[in-house]
């Protein structure tokens, strides 16, 4: 609950939202998957949320990270900028 509560405080690219998503966070060294497999830099890739995906990447979100658990068998370790251009996000 608490990190469904954190990734989308992250996804919502609001920098005040930040501390708080991060003490609800476990502390290890990536971001959570959600339930599809995607981290918030993914989510914010495919719907093309330039600010979402700036105050993430300057956090530290990594940018090769790849889909994990719960991701579809087809999509499973894709990077965020793999789920961009499937979604056709050119800006991102």
């Amino acid at each position: 609950m608490k990190e469904s509560l954190a990734f989308q405080m992250l996804l919502s690219g609001r920098r005040s939202l930040l501390p708080h998503a991060m003490q609800l966070l476990p502390t290890t060294n990536s971001l959570p998957c959600n339930m599809l497999g995607l981290t918030p830099l993914h989510a914010a890739a495919v719907r093309g949320d330039l600010a979402a995906i700036r105050m993430l990447i300057e956090v530290g979100c990594g940018v090769d990270d790849v889909s994990g658990a719960g991701a579809e068998e087809d999509t499973r370790q894709w990077t965020a900028l793999t789920y961009a251009a499937m979604a056709g996000q050119v800006k991102v």
